[in-house]
């Protein structure tokens, strides 16, 4: 038995932080929509994604496949459902495709397969219809995975010198921290192996921050906030999702924002995530190319992967970066800065392809990874595809 998870045609939607990596690969609370879907279904999942992510995220395919939609939010119940599903049916929500159970036939090196029915699901599922859900959702989904994850399972203590408000803390292993607050109260607090969290520190639940990540002297934590692996965060920190391997060690605000990873603030960095008028906030929407509205009255700042901002940067009320920006100089950003694009004080020019791979080789040295060839292939390619927005 198989389980595969595909993105389907909404993906650019989720532009630019779908550009790098399957929409399965979304941390969403504690976990990736991906670990989610394992965690509950047994079964280790492979992707059915564009061709030029395959190789990085292959696809496992034989007689007996569970297809499930990436966008879906993975929640026993309608696991429930798909793992009855009969061979050659699909489980639908109104008009969206939410799975199916096929059985493929290979002749060649090519693959039949049918849909003969179609079953309505009984379930309110939770669904990612655009990017600012890794937002939205994100307060709930680490409640949702807490319960989950941390459900009959020991916690690591911490010492006398801290203060923990609440009795929703659970600690997965060793950890260094002394003289922080944690105020679980108002929510729980998810901390995993290998974590430092400096004096001075205060977080206010729900809060997940994933392994080998260092909060910084005084750092402010509010709820809704992930911080995905090896992340360096300080200053004041509101309902953000920063996927992991990204860096905002300094002083400055960061508010109901996306990070992916491998991306780099400059000391007080402020996004704004609120308009001066109180409006729903509008961002910029890759698949028209244009602007549209949202339904959000807070919405900071989303940054694709390879993103580095410099001091004193001042980004403006949902403002998209693309992948592989490179932004500094004393201006308010404009609400979206194309993919690949060089920005000193609000001039745009293209980011060298090769000057950008340079730059994301030393980021990753410094973690002590490296830019495989299979990465350098998907950031060529998505070069490519990203030339179209850069229309300076």
């Amino acid at each position: 038995m198989n389980l595969i998870l595909f993105d389907d045609e909404q993906r650019s939607r989720f532009y630019p932080i779908s550009l790098t990596r399957p929409i399965s690969f979304f941390r969403l609370g504690i976990q990736t929509l991906a670990e989610k879907w394992q965690r509950i279904s047994r079964l280790k999942p492979s992707f059915l994604v564009p061709e030029y992510l395959s190789e990085k995220f292959p696809l496992l395919i034989g007689e007996d496949n569970y297809f499930v939609n990436s966008r879906l939010v993975a929640r026993q119940a309608v696991w429930d459902e798909i793992s009855r599903l009969p061979l050659g049916s699909a489980l639908m929500d109104k008009d969206l495709f939410l799975a199916a159970h096929l059985g493929f036939i290979e002749k060649g090196k090519s693959f039949q397969a049918s849909i003969i029915s179609l079953v309505q699901t009984q379930e309110k599922n939770v669904w990612l219809d655009y990017i600012e859900d890794l937002v939205q959702l994100n307060s709930d989904e680490i409640q949702s995975d807490f319960e989950a994850i941390t459900h009959g399972k020991p916690s690591e203590s911490l010492s006398s010198t801290n203060r923990v408000l609440g009795n929703r803390l659970f600690i997965s292993g060793p950890i260094q921290a002394e003289c922080i607050t944690i105020n679980t109260q108002t929510g729980p607090v998810y901390i995993e192996k290998g974590v430092q969290i400096m004096e001075g520190s205060m977080i206010r639940g729900p809060v997940a921050v994933l392994s080998d990540s260092v909060i910084k002297m005084g750092a402010k934590i509010y709820g809704g906030t992930s911080i995905g692996p090896h992340c360096t965060v300080g200053g004041e920190v509101k309902n953000a999702n920063i996927l992991g391997f990204s860096n905002k060690g300094h002083e400055g605000y960061l508010g109901d924002a996306i990070l992916g990873e491998w991306c780099n603030l400059g000391a007080d960095t402020n996004n704004s995530n609120m308009k001066n008028n109180y409006g729903f906030v509008r961002m910029f929407d890759y698949p028209s190319h244009e602007f549209r509205t949202t339904s959000l009255q807070f919405l900071g700042v989303i940054m694709g992967d390879h993103v580095k901002c410099g001091i004193n940067s001042t980004i403006n009320t949902g403002t998209v970066f693309g992948m592989g920006v490179n932004w500094f100089g004393p201006v308010l950003s404009p609400n979206f800065i194309p993919d690949f694009t060089w920005s000193e004080s609000g001039k745009f020019s293209e980011y060298r392809l090769d000057k950008m791979l340079e730059t994301a080789s030393k980021a990753l040295e410094r973690r002590q990874k490296v830019l495989e060839k299979e990465d350098i292939q998907i950031i060529t390619r998505i070069f490519e595809m990203t030339k179209p927005y850069r229309n300076y």
